[in-house]
């Protein structure tokens, strides 16, 4: 077992710390504000089926027009002298949220067509035109099946919305803008309620390409899926056979601002019967579903106090076949934040704040054994291997998040 450092911004970082062109560390100055704003932030890795491409997403700010600007990277794992290089087919448009499909494909979110945000798909290696996977309705997050033969995605629409075809209806001319709010909540942060929710749905794919505008699968549930903490594709996951969508809801509801009951469901794919709550008993936080690569299992993250946002998470399994669930994790004393199952399902890699560090972990599903990966330093995000291997990305006080291998 052996960690290697992928070195993703040893380029840009040499740029700041060594402005005479690699003088050496005698020269280095002290960071400014200014250098600050112009650090790369990296997120959302992800690695192709056969293990050969790693993409992530790359964020870069724009000083001339004031803006952050989001586009994809690859990188060859299999050519150790290999260099990071950007898939920039549109140097204007915003690339995010990549994802590798079992079909080869790369999946990712882009605004390239005339500001719509939509999903688009290219060959693994980046190497031809990206092409429209969705069309006619903006969205903002998606999850490929495993088969990529459907497409789960989330977008803003009126509470009661059977398809991504139905969208709020304009402002007439002579309207106004007073608001009449009948229950809470009336704004998020800076966003003023109107009626819309983020809802789940599922369209189908042929060849790569979306067919129709989809259809809804949370029934009568009204609430925001993903939750509105700046959740994204974590709160969602596929059964091994797509017959089953599992995500994370908080209902809404008269104490709905107060609440901290969110709660998982499991919704039929086709949308022929209602969602069903898992976690009925649990009146406190219940999250990040994730189905085991053998499709046996269901592990979420969960607390046990109501009302306690930032309370323990504990890691729990569902046998999904008989419905027996066991908290894994209730004896080790730190709350998880991330899950990954490992490709034979008999384990997952996690992360945790321990001390100062914010480590990568290895937990044992069956016994609940938690052996500690990295050493020091905050790991993020996290992306396994086909191989049991994970790729993780680490910063610390003195450098800022780039992407590590760690070898099984």
């Amino acid at each position: 077992m052996k960690t290697a450092w992928l070195g993703i911004l040893a380029v840009s970082l040499a740029a700041i710390c060594l402005p005479g062109g690699g003088e050496g560390v005698a020269n280095a100055r002290p960071i400014t504000p200014h250098d600050l704003v112009l650090l790369s932030r990296i997120a959302h890795p992800t690695v192709s089926k056969d293990g050969r491409w790693l993409v992530w997403e790359q964020q870069e700010t724009d000083l001339a027009t004031n803006r952050a600007r989001h586009h994809l990277w690859r990188l060859d794992l299999k050519q150790p002298k290999a260099a990071p290089e950007k898939l920039a087919w549109n140097s204007s448009a915003d690339d995010s949220d990549p994802e590798f499909g079992s079909d080869g494909r790369l999946y990712f979110i882009s605004d390239r067509d005339r500001g719509a945000s939509a999903v688009w798909h290219v060959d693994a290696g980046g190497d031809r035109r990206p092409e429209r996977v969705t069309k006619g309705y903006g969205i903002d997050g998606f999850r490929v099946s495993p088969k990529c033969d459907q497409l789960l995605v989330w977008a803003m629409r009126l509470v009661g919305a059977t398809s991504l075809a139905q969208s709020s209806e304009p402002l007439a001319s002579n309207q106004g803008s007073a608001r009449i709010y009948d229950h809470l909540p009336v704004r998020f942060w800076n966003q003023w309620s109107d009626g819309q929710r983020s809802q789940l749905f599922v369209i189908a794919l042929e060849h790569g390409h979306a067919t129709g505008a989809g259809h809804a699968i949370e029934g009568d549930l009204v609430g925001d899926a993903p939750s509105k903490l700046g959740a994204g594709r974590d709160e969602m996951a596929w059964s091994a056979d797509e017959r089953t969508i599992y995500f994370t809801l908080r209902e809404a509801g008269r104490i709905e601002p107060l609440s901290t009951n969110f709660d998982l469901f499991a919704a039929p794919a086709d949308g022929s019967a209602p969602p069903v709550d898992l976690t009925k008993a649990n009146s406190a936080i219940d999250t990040q579903p994730a189905v085991s690569p053998d499709g046996k299992w269901l592990a979420w993250l969960a607390t046990d106090r109501p009302g306690y946002e930032n309370d323990r998470h504990v890691l729990m399994v569902r046998e999904l076949a008989t419905g027996r669930t066991r908290a894994v994790t209730a004896g080790w004393d730190r709350s998880i934040d991330t899950l990954r199952w490992v490709p034979d399902s008999s384990a997952l890699y996690v992360t945790a704040q321990d001390g100062p560090d914010h480590p990568l972990f290895r937990v044992a599903a069956s016994t609940g054994h938690v052996k500690r990966i990295t050493a020091k330093d905050y790991v993020a995000d996290v992306e396994v291997l086909p191989d049991g291997g994970a790729i993780y990305s680490l910063d610390s006080l003195t450098a800022p998040a780039d992407f590590w291998l760690w070898e099984k």
